[in-house]
């Protein structure tokens, strides 16, 4: 979304992820620019990744149900803002019309 480069996100069943940075160039190719390893604070296995709409946070869930909420800080560097456990009890209340 008006970005000059790409992030792409993979996880291998190990636990950590990577964040790799594509640049776009002015004729219209892709260029690898760097990763980064990013180690999950649960030291699970990282099983998902997803990014929100305007790929600004990403989300990994873990072999243990449990998911981490990460961005970037006006740093440059990717830092966990939440951890929600899989004992985390959450009610959902439905409304049916």
């Amino acid at each position: 979304m008006g970005r000059s480069f790409h992030l792409i996100a993979t996880a291998s069943r190990e636990s950590n992820f990577k964040i790799h940075t594509l640049k776009r160039l002015e004729n219209g190719g892709i260029e690898y620019q760097s990763s980064e390893v990013i180690e999950s604070p649960s030291r699970t296995t990282i099983w998902r990744l997803s990014w929100n709409a305007t790929g600004t946070v990403l989300a990994a869930s873990g072999e243990d149900g449990s998911i981490s909420l990460w961005r970037k800080n006006f740093s440059g560097s990717w830092i966990n803002v939440q951890n929600i456990p899989s004992d985390n009890k959450m009610n959902y209340f439905y409304s049916f019309n």
